[in-house]
């Protein structure tokens, strides 16, 4: 998670891509850390060095290949399946991860508006309300 945070573009797009990994592949044992990773994923996603225009001058062009909003976006679905039903209990979580996909759904990259849309699925699937 610290390096999710590293104003290098490789580094915190490879770090916000193994943290979707992790979540993934830990499914429910992960769900005392879900709180944190949310915050960080949503500060992460506020940065102004994490922009695709934003960085330091000689790491805008590297930024180009790596499209962390979308392994931001993955990372928060991978989330939602860790928590799966248990998403219809708590309410701060499920209300943080649809403020965050309300806002990835009017972005203007297509990839990640289709993560956000799978977010949205999971969300419909294990909290219907």
């Amino acid at each position: 998670m610290s390096l999710g945070n590293d104003p290098h573009p490789v580094v915190h797009y490879w770090a916000l891509d193994a943290l979707g990994e992790i979540v993934s592949s830990s499914s429910l044992s992960y769900s005392p850390f879900i709180p944190n990773t949310l915050g960080m994923l949503f500060k992460v996603y506020v940065m102004e060095s994490h922009e695709p225009e934003g960085g330091l001058l000689g790491n805008v062009n590297l930024a180009g290949s790596c499209r962390h909003t979308q392994s931001s976006v993955a990372s928060i679905d991978a989330v939602l399946s860790a928590l799966g039903p248990e998403l219809q209990e708590t309410n701060r979580t499920r209300s943080l991860v649809v403020d965050l996909v309300s806002h990835f759904t009017s972005e203007a990259d297509d990839g990640v508006v289709v993560e956000a849309i799978h977010c949205i699925q999971h969300c419909l699937v294990f909290a219907p309300n």
